[in-house]
């Protein structure tokens, strides 16, 4: 049975990634902005990221994974942390835990997630 996983939380673990800047940034880009994923129980899924920097400085990026909920009816997120053992951000490995972009460069980053039963 697939299990289509549309959970904000999730998402927002998923797309993504709070970016904590060492200098800051003109314009740092990461796309997709959004994707759907639609997996079974069990399954671990390879996905990728591409994280441009748009600026004409080198970006140091410490990417962190984290779980939230919906703080309002605007959708504001509320950002958690990854303390809940349960929490959609335990499902996500990341296989960097810094990234270094050159001025105006791009790179596509692959990471895990692995869906619980």
């Amino acid at each position: 049975m697939f299990k289509k996983i549309q959970k904000p939380s999730f998402l927002i673990s998923f797309l993504f990634f709070t970016f904590l800047l060492v200098s800051p940034a003109d314009a740092l880009v990461i796309s997709p902005a959004i994707k759907k994923l639609y997996v079974k129980r069990g399954d671990q899924v390879v996905e990728v990221v591409n994280i441009a920097n748009d600026t004409s400085k080198q970006l140091v990026l410490f990417p962190v994974v984290e779980n939230f909920k919906q703080k309002d009816d605007r959708g504001t997120p509320e950002f958690l942390g990854d303390t809940d053992p349960e929490g959609s951000a335990r499902w996500i490995q990341l296989p960097f835990k810094k990234i270094t972009l050159a001025a105006g460069e791009r790179k596509d980053f692959l990471f895990k997630i692995n869906i619980p039963e």
